[in-house]
């Protein structure tokens, strides 16, 4: 063979720079800049020689894999995954594929997440660090090699965006007496921080109590008040769900169970798209969602599929 796999070199600036050049050409759907790659991978705290790895000839990068094992949370608190692998990144250079090349890189670095004891292996959503919660459905030769490789697809994620002059909103909306539900939704107030905080953490994920802190921490600074939505049950004394957005990004939203079925996910939907268009931005994406959500929620905002996923998932006793 006419190339080595060895662990990436963070510390070199070329190195970074020709990764970024590798990835943007193999992977065109995640449009991934140096900003990007700085935010997600030389920035997370879980970045690891052992896991990030080029494949490299003659002084060319020609093959990258970022696999990661958590061992910082996401939020203050307890590890919520200590048993699982992710591999966020994994991209060869066109003109050397069907080398053996992905094959090298992949089989190194699940040898390296068995060595740090994980039990599962999850292709795609790295929380915070992911660039895509799956494989583009567009990428058909990586769907093949994951499926080659013994990964089961676990999940069919949906992206979808709606451009500002497709918003809708359904007609029955506003027909809907959120007063007579004792169900406040308007924009974050400090008060609530604490609540929302575990609200988010509890009913969804340490993630989206990230996305609260770094929500508040704008809006103190002077950011938008309406990127951070709220409902609030008075008569309970309690959060009932909240949205977000962060430019262009919508989401996440979330309600409840207990809440849910009385259109407040709704309507939190639409406070926050009115927000993005008040505050400029010209159309609105996110990249995670189902089939079931699209049909009972973002459809009716005029949101249409932009790109669609598989997440595979590999357990580790047969990772090798």
């Amino acid at each position: 063979m006419d190339f080595e796999v060895r662990s990436f070199r963070a510390t070199d600036p070329d190195e970074v720079l020709r990764s970024v050049q590798l990835l943007q050409s193999s992977l065109p759907g995640e449009q991934i800049d140096q900003i990007q790659f700085a935010q997600r991978v030389l920035n997370d705290p879980n970045l690891s020689p052992g896991g990030t790895l080029v494949a490299e000839s003659n002084g060319a990068i020609i093959g990258f894999i970022h696999a990661v094992h958590r061992t910082t949370p996401i939020d203050a608190g307890f590890l919520t995954d200590p048993d699982i692998g992710y591999i966020s990144l994994l991209a060869v250079d066109e003109s050397r594929r069907r080398q053996g090349i992905a094959s090298r890189l992949l089989d190194q670095a699940c040898s390296w997440l068995k060595s740090v004891e994980a039990k599962k292996i999850i292709v795609g959503p790295y929380s915070p660090g992911y660039f895509a919660p799956g494989v583009d459905k567009s990428y058909l030769p990586a769907q093949a090699f994951f499926a080659a490789n013994q990964f089961a697809s676990s999940g069919e994620p949906l992206a979808m965006k709606v451009e500002a002059p497709e918003f809708l909103v359904p007609d029955w909306l506003d027909q809907i007496d959120f007063d007579g539900q004792s169900i406040e939704i308007a924009p974050w107030r400090p008060e609530l921080t604490t609540a929302l905080l575990e609200f988010a953490r509890v009913q969804f994920a340490p993630d989206w109590a990230r996305f609260v802190r770094d929500a508040v921490d704008d809006i103190a600074g002077g950011g938008d008040p309406n990127r951070l939505i709220v409902a609030w049950d008075s008569a309970a004394n309690e959060i009932a769900g909240f949205s977000h957005y962060n430019g262009e990004r919508f989401g996440p939203i979330g309600v409840d169970p207990r809440y849910r079925g009385r259109s407040i996910g709704q309507q939190l939907c639409r406070m926050t798209l009115e927000a993005q268009w008040s505050a400029g931005q010209q159309r609105a994406w996110f990249l995670w969602s189902n089939q079931a959500t699209a049909d009972r929620l973002y459809n009716g905002f005029g949101f249409k599929v932009w790109r669609e996923f598989v997440t595979y998932t590999k357990e580790i006793s047969d990772a090798g």
